[in-house]
């Protein structure tokens, strides 16, 4: 199943409209490819996934002016793709923001400015991986994960905004890697409570201690 919405502007005008675009149900192998789409300072989100899908990828689209997130995975859903998105002016770029957790998430090639909250957000994920992101200008940390697991975070590039670019919290086993922290308030990286992690090659410019 394609959505593909190159050539296309999908513009929220109501006020009511809690996401663009909803993913729900138990869906699989869906693809949401190309084109724009406009919260409007209205819409929460973007895209949201919810249910139990599986086989989701978001590809090439360019997201903004969403309130809370530009794309959401909000339930426990499986082999999620994200890659080559320009999301901008919204709340957290791009979250996986459940309690049950999502499996098999990649999030890779995208590009996340001026954000009022988080960067990505990888929270509860059981295999999951960040890489090859460019990230500017977020009010809270550039990457975030909590209660995550079998994660890996390599090769992105953060500059400018938050005092905490990589954030490290009660996770377990994985890697951060030959990331690149410019102009951090505070911390370059940060590890609390998590264990088992290979922290290693990351460049820090002009930022605070890992």
């Amino acid at each position: 199943k394609k959505l593909d919405l190159a050539g296309d502007a999908q513009q929220v005008t109501d006020a009511a409209a809690a996401h663009a675009i909803f993913v729900s149900g138990s869906p699989t192998n869906v693809i949401i490819e190309g084109g724009t789409i406009d919260g409007n300072s209205l819409a929460l989100r973007g895209v949201n996934i919810g249910g139990n899908a599986d086989g989701i990828t978001v590809r090439g689209v360019e997201i903004k002016n969403t309130t809370q997130y530009g794309i959401l995975n909000s339930a426990a859903a499986t082999n999620i793709l994200v890659e080559d998105n320009y999301i901008h002016d919204t709340g957290s770029g791009i979250a996986s923001d459940s309690i049950t957790g999502a499996v098999k998430v990649i999030y890779r090639r995208n590009r996340l400015s001026t954000l009022t909250s988080s960067g990505i957000r990888l929270n509860s994920i059981l295999h999951g991986e960040a890489y090859g992101n460019l990230i500017e200008g977020t009010t809270l940390a550039s990457i975030y994960a909590y209660g995550a697991d079998h994660l890996n975070v390599h090769d992105n590039v953060i500059r400018d905004g938050s005092s905490l670019h990589i954030h490290l919290d009660t996770s377990g086993r994985g890697q951060v890697k030959n990331n690149t922290s410019v102009n951090a308030y505070s911390n370059c990286i940060l590890v609390e409570v998590s264990l088992h992690f290979d922290i290693s090659g990351n460049v820090c410019l002009n930022s605070g201690t890992v």
